[in-house]
């Protein structure tokens, strides 16, 4: 017993002096010990080492105080705890540096960005239990609030849609989630008001549109958005919506024109919008995640 806890003990002391010199090394020269220890720390809760050292370096090259330093990596193991995505939080750092914005302001754009993805994974939490789906569900929510939607726009979206899932399959009811938060992410990217958004949206679920209608009018919103204001735009889906019409099947010969594309491309159409499908036009914390929920939502949708 005594020789193996001699072993043991050699053993600590072989391997701890080795990644305390791993860190060290990663690290400059200026770093704090407290600074030192958090980074080690930050590797414990799961982040890697590589974005653990990388992150701690760049603050410290831009002359991060060091509590900033610090509250900056409590944030990223919080919400590696949390189980929510790191990447988003971790870019927003990275974008802010790169735009030379001041360190507590890129703390606060941190914490921001925490709080919006695990008030967005509640969301989706709530809408279904499958972990996959969750995911996806989450990223869409989350994008789409990042692009200026808030939770009052999302409050009577998430109403509807708990109405309407109540008597679905989970494989419908997933599909129509996702195909719902999809919509309101393009179009709050295209600049349009959150409230029309929402509103859109809502008159859309209230009409019973089912996933592939939603789909639809979505790859209706982008096509025709290219034409003319998209605030207008959306108005006019609201307006055709509260007259129980589906926008593009009635109205200028532009929009049957539109209509006709989405009924006829479906799925296949809108995979080929690389704003929607790619996140590129959302900010670079948000791409992070993005390639994550549209992989999800395609292979959900073959269901």
């Amino acid at each position: 017993m005594k020789k193996t806890l001699s072993i043991l003990m050699m053993l600590m002391f072989w391997v701890c002096p080795v990644w305390a010199d791993d860190i060290d090394d990663a690290l400059p020269e200026n770093a704090g010990l407290q600074v030192r220890n958090n980074t080690r720390q930050m590797i414990r809760s799961g982040i890697s080492q590589d974005d653990a050292t990388r992150l701690t370096r760049a603050m410290l090259q831009h002359r991060f105080q060091e509590r900033h330093i610090l509250q900056a990596q409590n944030t990223l193991m919080e919400t590696m705890q949390s189980g929510i995505p790191v990447a988003p939080v971790m870019n927003k750092a990275l974008e802010g540096m790169a735009k030379n914005k001041p360190d507590e302001v890129i703390v606060q754009a941190m914490k921001k960005t925490q709080s919006r993805y695990a008030y967005a994974y509640r969301k989706a939490q709530e809408l279904t239990p499958d972990r996959e789906m969750q995911n996806s569900l989450g990223l869409s929510i989350a994008q789409g609030m990042g692009a200026g939607l808030q939770d009052k726009n999302m409050a009577p979206v998430m109403a509807q849609l708990q109405t309407r899932i109540r008597l679905m399959s989970q494989n419908k009811a997933d599909e129509l989630c996702l195909q719902t938060f999809l919509t309101t992410r393009v179009m709050a990217r295209r600049g349009v008001d959150p409230d029309t958004v929402s509103d859109v949206v809502c008159q859309a679920l209230q009409n019973r549109f089912t996933a592939r209608e939603m789909q639809q009018l979505r790859s209706n919103f982008n096509k025709q958005s290219q034409q003319m204001s998209p605030n207008q735009l959306a108005n006019q889906f609201a307006q055709r919506l509260g007259q129980d019409e589906k926008p593009g099947e009635s109205g200028s010969s532009n929009e049957n024109k539109a209509g006709q594309s989405g009924s006829s491309q479906g799925r296949g159409g809108e995979s080929g919008n690389a704003s929607e499908n790619t996140g590129g036009s959302g900010s670079g914390s948000d791409n992070a995640g993005s390639g994550g929920s549209n992989g999800g939502a395609g292979g959900r949708g073959k269901k």
